[in-house]
């Protein structure tokens, strides 16, 4: 920070020990010292009955009381951990509000993403209608060679297909339908979460965040195997003496056995382009030196006159006052002849002789020199939204430092004194500056809200818990914590289905690879039927069927190897979230677990990966080869 970089560690060293403060004292020179140091002089002075400085040698004719310095105490504490990660409560809720952008950020990739699955549920369209005009094509061609005797049949089987592809068409524009649907809901989600992005309400935004979660993905769709070419099947049978008399063979099948055929689906309907991939940038700024030494500089105000300390002194409790403040203290309660701290309230008997501390007037002075320039007092009547002071007369009003929330005033400095100098005023609880002083004050009885009415889902006084509410479920912040608690033993329970389920698609997965052996072995099979009255004509054929048979068998194995080791992996983070969850069940103190009960929340709510898989239909790449 700006403040203490004109600061030299020195300035911090105990001139006796050479080391840095503990528990600093100041004596009456002004000079500080540890205590244990100076104590350890002094008894060696103690023959003398002389005390003095180690530094001035100003003599000292009785022994001091030595008390800690606290200023000086919180300053080389704060000095020791000057390179800690320590951030404001206005950096936090900065960082909170990014977290939130995070997920306002999330909704446009998938809204992006369900665009696309609209674009490609009409290419499967489009391709399906290219595979039946393949297939018409390839019919019309046998019906030249088969003359009249096909005719009637393939006008069934063409009649048989259309009705098909509009069936398939309907069912494929009822999920472009859902599709839409679901686009609307996402839409609706990210300007909600614009809205509450551009709230400026710290205390709805923190409210709000704990219970934000984004929409669930609707159930996704189930993968289909649609092959038209089977259809054809019957008709080849038929003519199957026909067939297999010697032609040109085609270079390519015109019935393409990919449609619709084994197509792993992911829950976008975008055929494993994306699964629910975000990428996340790191804004990285460079920290705010004039708001740091702003935070430092307010540890340095004297509680009197709520400004740098000027000629700083150390009374004996060990507070410090700018010289002039703690004199003009002590000098209204000269009447009463008993001295106290403005701070602790210790009384002295005698009036305190009080000398300028040194150090801390080396430090005020490095302060002054790295602040910036101060700013003058707002006008609220200018353009910016700044909260005046209630009690300023004149058309310029003072900007509000406080907010009273039981007088429901905001005060400027000047206004704001009596709440730190008068006992009754003092227990008032002061926020910083808002014009919804209102939002925290029940309307019908004027009281603070410290309830909440679960029945009616809103913030509720004591007083209309027993009269309006009465009845409802009301609750305090244990009663909600327990409820919480609840919450996550539920959530742990969904975990330990959810790994279950994981299990069973282990299994399934492990059955459908023996599906895919015995089909395989089926379809060899059946060639090996087939070739006994073609084995003169297609013997080669059918070799390179099988050979193709065998690697398609190898490639689906190696998919099902690859998703078992990606479900055993999500079944390990699972349980390491399960884990997590177990740990938090046990921590005692409430507002740690209410802070960290979001964050394990939200990861826990991970998206399903597609593992559903169909074996490939071996038998119709036999039959595609007997009837080229």
């Amino acid at each position: 920070m700006a403040g203490r970089k004109t600061i030299n560690q020195e300035t911090f060293i105990c001139s006796i020990c050479l080391n840095l403060l503990k528990d600093p004292v100041t004596i009456p020179c002004g000079h500080n010292y540890c205590m244990i140091c100076i104590n350890t002089h002094w008894n060696e002075e103690v023959i003398k009955e002389n005390f003095s400085c180690p530094q001035c040698r100003h003599n000292l004719t009785d022994r001091p009381v030595l008390v800690k310095n606290t200023m000086l105490a919180a300053l080389v504490e704060e000095y020791e951990h000057e390179d800690h990660d320590v951030i404001t409560a206005e950096a936090e809720r900065s960082d909170k509000q990014k977290q939130l952008e995070d997920f306002r950020q999330k909704i446009v990739p998938r809204i992006e993403y369900k665009k696309e699955d609209m674009v490609g549920l009409q290419n499967q369209i489009n391709y399906t209608n290219q595979s039946v005009d393949r297939a018409v094509k390839y019919i019309d061609q046998s019906m030249k060679e088969l003359s009249g005797l096909i005719v009637k049949r393939m006008n069934e089987v063409k009649q048989q297909i259309r009705s098909k592809q509009e069936a398939e068409e309907n069912l494929i524009k009822e999920l472009l339908g859902k599709v839409e649907q679901d686009l609307v809901e996402l839409k609706k989600d990210e300007a909600e979460l614009t809205a509450l992005s551009d709230s400026e309400d710290q205390l709805q935004l923190i409210d709000k965040f704990a219970s934000l979660s984004v929409s669930p993905d609707p159930d996704r769709l189930e993968d289909r195997e649609l092959s038209f070419a089977d259809m054809i099947t019957p008709v080849k049978n038929e003519l199957k003496e026909k067939l297999i008399e010697p032609e040109e063979q085609p270079t390519q099948s015109p019935f393409p056995s990919t449609s619709f055929s084994n197509m792993l689906v992911t829950s976008h309907w975008t055929q494993g382009q994306h699964t629910e991939i975000y990428a996340y940038s790191l804004n990285t700024q460079e920290p705010d030196l004039s708001r740091d030494a702003q935070a430092v500089a307010e540890v340095h105000l004297d509680s009197v006159c709520l400004e740098l300390l000027k000629n700083p002194a150390t009374i004996p409790c060990g507070h410090s006052y700018c010289m002039t403040c703690i004199n003009a203290h002590w000098d209204r309660e000269a009447a009463k002849q008993n001295y106290s701290c403005p701070q602790c309230r210790q009384s002295f008997s005698q009036r305190p002789v009080i000398v300028k501390n040194t150090m801390l007037s080396l430090l005020m002075e490095g302060l002054k020199k790295s602040a910036p320039p101060a700013a003058p007092e707002s006008n609220c009547s200018a353009a910016q939204p700044d909260v005046c002071c209630d009690l300023c007369s004149g058309k310029k009003k003072v900007k509000a430092v406080k907010s009273c929330l039981q007088c429901l005033v905001s005060y400027c400095k000047e206004h704001l004194q009596p709440h730190y100098d008068v006992g009754a005023l003092k227990k008032h609880k002061l926020v910083d500056p808002t014009e919804n002083l209102q939002d925290n004050i029940c309307a019908l009885h004027d009281e603070v809200m410290k309830m909440f009415c679960r029945t009616d889902q809103q913030c509720i006084c004591y007083l209309c818990s027993v009269d309006e509410h009465k009845g409802h479920d009301t609750v305090t912040a244990a009663s909600e914590r327990n409820e919480k608690q609840k919450q996550l033993e539920k959530n742990r329970q969904q975990i330990l289905q959810r790994i279950q389920n994981k299990e069973k698609n282990m299994t399934s997965l492990q059955q459908e690879e023996k599906k895919i052996v015995s089909s395989a072995d089926a379809a060899v099979e059946s060639s090996d039927r087939g070739l006994a009255e073609l084995i003169s004509l297609i013997e080669k054929k059918m070799t390179e069927v099988k050979k193709q048979i065998r690697s398609q068998q190898e490639a689906e194995t190696k998919k099902c190897r690859h998703f078992q080791d990606k479900l055993q992996q999500e079944v390990s983070q699972l349980k390491k979230q399960h884990s997590e969850l177990d740990s938090l069940t046990k921590i005692e103190d409430h507002l740690q677990f209410l802070r960290e009960f979001s964050s394990i929340s939200k990861t826990s709510e991970t998206s399903e990966s597609p593992y559903t898989s169909r074996p490939p239909a071996f038998e119709s790449m036999v039959k595609t080869a007997l009837q080229a």
